[in-house]
């Protein structure tokens, strides 16, 4: 077992800061921790599988290329949740997204070809799914928001679960591939708020 600042100090070896690889730790990434006189210990071995190198945009699977919402979330939206089924549900919903982004969401789910959605914490991803509907909606304060239906991801999902996905820095959420002009007809992140 290693202490939270270890386990910080070996994510570090990732680029990441003490804050965003604390924030992955308590996504759950490295399993739960043990509090021990107020203290939180990991095993080392889980933290260890965490670092690998990053996935960059160009080594991601095929159906990632044509489009994917990439949520950027804080870790107490899944911590502690046990299923995918749970951790998919806890992410649906609350997003800004323009009509024209859950149009063309709508389109690519009718067309049988939904959206890949990836939730991730400190650029670690948690949370997959296929975006099978967008819905519009008002939160409790009168702001409109998106509920994703998100149906379970597909086969490229276990090879990113747990990894490292760099997006540049922004709002609430990105669409990969960020490249230039590479989907221009999505719009973009609306400022969290």
């Amino acid at each position: 077992m290693i202490s939270e600042r270890e386990a910080t100090t070996m994510l570090g070896a990732l680029g990441l800061a003490r804050e965003p690889a604390r924030r992955a730790l308590k996504a759950g990434l490295a399993g739960d921790a043990l509090r021990l006189r107020g203290s939180l210990l990991y095993r080392a071995a889980a933290v260890q599988a965490l670092v690998r190198p990053p996935v960059p945009e160009s080594a991601l699977p095929a159906e990632l290329q044509q489009g994917c919402f990439v949520a950027r979330i804080d870790p107490s939206r899944v911590s502690g949740l046990v299923t995918d089924s749970e951790r998919r549900a806890a992410v649906c919903d609350g997003w800004r997204v323009s009509a024209i982004t859950r149009l063309f969401f709508r389109l690519r789910a009718q067309r049988m070809d939904p959206m890949p959605f990836l939730a991730t914490v400190s650029g670690f991803v948690v949370v997959g799914g296929l975006v099978t509907a967008a819905v519009p909606h008002r939160d409790v304060a009168g702001a409109e928001r998106t509920r994703f239906s998100l149906d379970p991801p597909g086969p490229w999902y276990p090879s990113l679960h747990g990894r490292l996905v760099p997006t540049p820095p922004g709002g609430p959420w990105t669409l990969i591939p960020t490249a230039a002009g590479a989907l221009p007809w999505l719009g973009s992140s609306l400022p969290a708020g």
